[in-house]
């Protein structure tokens, strides 16, 4: 297996869970790229993508590479501004592993964490001056608050702990799950 970590990152926080991932994949041959580097994906069979949510999918960046991973074994994780036990996170993390698959790739996994949300947008929110989708209450500035250095190290250990198993599992199976 041939692996790339390709990630796109508005805030960091997506970057910050795609290095810690890399940096736990030492066990097998893996590169990290960010997506604004226009990797060769050619190169690789197996895809880490990760993403940031945007309108309860995958973020544009990734959308426009996603004709690349046709035939691709695709593991996607990403990081949302809202809780990651939510309906939300669920739709997220469902759609993004609509998108691989439409696209003819192999989904082998998905992990979805809190991101928080990019303190400019906080900030923008907050001067609107007409009524928003997701209006600003006391909970949600609280939210963004204790979340602004999400993903924590757990987050980062868990995505890697899952995607080893499935590595292994891989590797013992001949590729099977």
């Amino acid at each position: 297996m041939k692996g790339l970590v390709l990630y796109s990152s508005r805030t960091g926080r997506t970057r910050k869970l795609a290095r810690g991932l890399y940096e736990n994949l030492k066990d097998w041959d893996v590169d990290i790229q960010d997506i604004k580097d226009k990797p060769n994906i050619e190169a690789y069979d197996t895809i880490f993508l990760g993403f940031w949510a945007y309108k309860a999918t995958i973020d544009p960046s990734v959308e426009k590479i996603l004709d690349k991973l046709k035939g691709k074994d695709v593991y996607v994780f990403g990081t949302l501004a809202y809780y990651d036990d939510s309906d939300h996170a669920y739709r997220v993390r469902t759609n993004a592993i609509q998108a691989v698959e439409d696209h003819g790739a192999r989904c082998i996994g998905s992990f979805i964490t809190m991101g928080g949300l990019d303190q400019a947008r906080v900030e923008a929110k907050k001067q609107a001056k007409r009524p928003l989708k997701h209006p600003l209450t006391k909970a949600s500035l609280m939210r963004y608050d204790l979340t602004k250095d999400y993903p924590t190290d757990v987050d980062i250990a868990y995505l890697a702990e899952k995607v080893n198993l499935k590595l292994k599992i891989m590797e013992k199976s001949g590729g099977d799950l």
